[in-house]
Order: structure tokens, then C-alpha cells, then sequence
């Protein structure tokens, strides 16, 4: 099959203006709004102002110039410009923007008026330099359109342009990206700016198949890129599985002379109870360590998911007695133990956390401190007697 010539670099095109379109919002002030396709290429407004235009001009080809002196492109953007501005509508910026080399005379005379190295008159007498030709053509036309503004029209316009070239390098924009959205250092940035690439593209079509301006806020931006970051987030923060904390055995053996094996013993837990308790309290210890140091889930957390945690073990171990009022002493400890300990998934950080070692092991680690306890006439306060 024989590959399109144009199709591949109009959709390069495409995707460059989305590009920058996300570069605006990651830049722009809270009140601010991207368009795309409406005003200009790109364009930023506020309060139903336009801040800044900007045409887009990209290359798939090596070496590749843009806004030269004589170039379509750059005088078909200047006659857009002299249009609206004499239709009243008016921008604070003007920008020409290549992921090529924009060269010649006409771009050296807008960076110099930018860098404060030459007067806008100066650049207007370029600009007439460059557009000076008795050939008739489509360009020319163009040219004479926009060189018949006065001097003082064309001042106003080239003092507000500006040349941004060789931006082709999307790696490099993502950090400023990434930067712009005050994005988490400790998640995947250049996922999140991938997924917002994607989310503004998607914004962009469903208004204009709704028949409406192609306009992204600033603020649903960040709301989206806040969301990407909790999902991201929510992934980091999901415990190792069981399998992946392994567990040392001298520690376990060690572990069996722990206050929490005690209260086990007080209900009578057979062996495998035991063991699986001593696993998953070690486990659980492993991994609060990793997720501490890694700042993850910082130390409050905890602290509020204990304070959850013996809430529910006093729940339930009322209901317990409640439910069966025929069981006493051991027999009664047993069901607290289970039903405490067996199968409740204790969420993490607002998330649901589905590693039954990090809510067993938690609760053990309570009872190691006498905060929790499974025998019904035990007591924090009886310490050691308890046992």
C-alpha cells in the first residue's frame, strides 16, 4: 500500500497544535482558557479576552525552514492577523511557532524588537524590505494586502509578535509541562502529561461535535491532572502482595514470644492461626516501614487507621456477644478473633487496600501494644496478668 504524502504531515500538525494547547494550560493563570482552532492555531483568553494568538507551522522534514521572508505561511498569518485587528479583535501576544528554524530577515527583525535590540520601525522597514516585489503572485498579493496597513499599524502588531522555534522536542516540553501543573515529583510524570495529551485531545472533539469552540479550562485541567495523579498515586501506594514481603524465619521464630502471640494463646489458636498471625504482623511491619520511608503514607495516617481499627474491634466485639450470647471466655475470644481478623480489608490512605496482611497484621501489631485483645475478660490495664 502506498503510504499517503500528506497525511502523515497533517496529523503531525494536528497533534503539534495539541501539543502546545497543553503547554498553554500547564502555563496559563487560574482564570485562563485554551482554544484550539477558534480564534487562532492556539490561542489563551481570559474573561472573554484574548491574551495571546499563536499559528503553528510544523515539519516532518530535516532542516526545514519556516516564516521566511517570502513564505506563504508567514504572510497569510500576518493578513489574519491585519483582518481581526481591524474587525476589533485584538491580542496581547502574537506568535509564530516552528518546531523548525523560522529564518530570515522578517524573524530576525521580530526576536530583535522581543530582545529589546531594535525599534518596531526598524522591523516595519524590514518587513516592507522583505515584502518589496513587482512579480505578481498569490503571495505577492498577500504581501501587498498586509504592507498597505500604515507604519504605525504595523508597529503596533510586530511589537506584539514573537518567534518560539526548534520546539519539536516533546521531551524536553514535558518536564516544562509537568513543572507548569505542579504535577507530584514522586509519580510517573510523563505518564500524567501523556494521559492529559489525550484528555485534551478528547475534550477538544467532544465540543466540536457538540457544534462549540474548542475551549479547554485551566481549571478543568488541573482537575483532570489531579485525578490522573491520585489514580497513579493510588497504584504506588497499593502494598506489595504476600507473596512479595518475604518473611525471615529467625524473626518469626523470635516474633513467637510477642504480647499479641499471647492474647492468641488466651482463645486457645491452634497452630496455623498462629503462624499466619505471626506472618502477617511481620509482614505488615515490613511494609508500613516501606511505605513510611518512601513517603507514601505519612505517619497521621497510621495513627488514624489504628484509631479506625479498635473502633471496629469494640463493634464487633459487642455484636459478637450479641449475636451469640451462649459463648463465654475462650469460645467468645475465638469469634472476635475471626471475625476481627479473617477477612476485613481496612482501607489505606482513603484507597482500598485488598492485602489481608495489612489489616491482620495491623491489628496484631495493636494487640502487641495491648490496644486490642481477643479474651473477653482481658484488659489493658491487667498487663501481664491477662496472659
Amino acid at each position: 500500500m502506498k503510504a499517503s504524502a500528506t497525511a502523515a504531515p497533517q496529523s503531525a500538525g494536528y497533534i503539534y497544535q495539541i501539543e502546545r494547547a497543553l503547554y498553554h494550560l500547564s502555563v496559563a493563570d487560574a482564570d485562563d482558557s485554551v482554544a484550539v482552532e477558534w480564534a487562532d492555531d492556539v490561542s489563551v483568553h481570559r474573561n472573554g479576552m484574548i491574551l495571546t494568538q499563536e499559528q503553528d507551522k510544523h515539519s516532518l522534514s530535516s532542516g526545514a525552514a519556516a516564516f521566511g521572508d517570502r513564505s506563504p505561511g508567514l504572510w497569510r498569518t500576518l493578513q489574519i492577523w491585519k483582518r481581526q485587528r481591524s474587525a476589533g479583535i485584538r491580542s496581547g501576544r502574537y506568535l509564530l511557532v516552528t518546531n523548525s528554524v523560522a529564518a530570515g530577515s522578517v524573524a530576525d527583525a521580530v526576536r530583535g524588537v522581543a530582545a529589546g535590540s531594535i525599534g518596531a520601525d526598524e522591523a516595519v522597514a524590514r518587513l516592507r524590505a522583505a515584502g518589496a516585489s513587482t512579480r505578481r503572485s498569490k503571495t505577492q498579493t498577500m504581501i501587498d494586502n498586509v504592507l498597505a496597513s500604515t507604519d504605525d499599524e504595523l508597529a503596533d502588531l510586530v511589537g506584539r509578535m514573537e518567534i518560539v522555534d526548534r520546539t519539536g522536542d516533546w521531551t524536553a516540553l514535558r518536564a516544562s509541562v509537568a513543572n507548569g501543573l505542579g504535577l507530584d515529583p514522586r509519580v510517573d510524570r510523563d505518564l500524567v502529561v501523556e494521559n492529559m495529551l489525550g484528555w485534551v485531545t478528547s475534550e477538544l472533539m467532544g465540543r466540536w461535535r457538540r457544534g462549540l469552540p474548542g475551549i479547554v479550562s485551566r481549571t478543568a485541567c488541573l482537575v483532570h491532572a489531579a485525578q490522573i495523579q491520585r489514580t497513579i498515586g493510588r497504584r504506588r501506594l497499593l502494598p506489595r502482595a504476600s507473596r512479595d514481603v518475604a518473611v525471615d524465619p529467625a524473626e518469626a521464630a523470635s516474633a513467637m514470644t510477642r504480647r499479641f502471640v499471647s492474647h492468641l494463646s488466651d482463645v486457645g489458636a491452634d497452630e496455623d492461626v498462629v503462624l499466619d498471625a505471626v506472618q502477617h504482623f511481620l509482614q505488615f511491619a515490613d511494609e508500613r516501614h516501606r511505605l513510611v520511608g518512601e513517603g507514601e503514607v505519612p505517619d497521621r495516617e497510621w495513627d488514624g487507621r489504628s484509631d479506625r481499627l479498635s473502633e471496629r474491634w469494640t463493634n464487633t466485639a459487642r455484636m459478637a456477644a450479641i449475636d451469640r450470647p451462649e459463648l463465654r471466655g475462650r469460645d467468645l475470644g475465638m469469634l472476635i478473633l475471626a471475625r476481627t481478623t479473617f477477612a476485613h480489608l481496612e482501607p489505606l490512605a482513603d484507597e482500598p487496600c485488598g492485602e489481608l496482611y495489612m489489616t491482620s497484621g495491623h491489628y496484631h501489631r495493636l494487640a502487641d501494644d495491648d490496644r486490642v485483645w481477643w479474651l473477653p475478660s482481658a484488659s489493658p490495664r491487667k498487663g501481664q496478668d491477662a496472659a
